[in-house]
């Protein structure tokens, strides 16, 4: 089960990012709103999500509970450029988000974040 879904509104961060991904070795599936989050995650079920918080109408923090909805233990990474450094953190991690990460986001802070994951048991490969 080597897929992520990554979502992110902003097309050139998320192919970025994307790219990351896939030369880690993860099938990376893509979603720009929250109703695509749950189209994707009940038809595949991915590894783990990495979602941007900083998506209009607070996409971003809906998607998280969105994914912990359906899969509780579902291994959520949210990314953010900005935003309040103290409280997004805490409003990402009430939604359901296991990891928090102040972008931008480079291959070594995916990897990090994702091989102590692994290392965890909490992501299968």
């Amino acid at each position: 089960m080597n897929r992520v879904l990554l979502v992110n509104d902003d097309n050139e961060i998320r192919d970025r990012n994307a790219s990351m991904l896939e030369v880690l070795g993860w099938e990376v599936y893509v979603a720009s709103s929250e109703t695509e989050v749950f189209e994707f995650i009940v038809a595949c079920r991915p590894a783990f999500v990495v979602v941007d918080i900083e998506m209009a109408s607070d996409a971003g923090f809906e998607s998280i509970a969105t994914a912990r909805s359906l899969f509780g233990d579902l291994f959520v990474i949210a990314v953010t450029r900005g935003g309040n450094r103290e409280l997004w953190p805490e409003m990402a991690k009430g939604r359901g988000a296991n990891h928090y990460l102040v972008g931008p986001v480079s291959g070594s802070k995916l990897t990090d974040a994702i091989d102590a994951a692994v290392a965890d048991g909490l992501i299968e490969t």
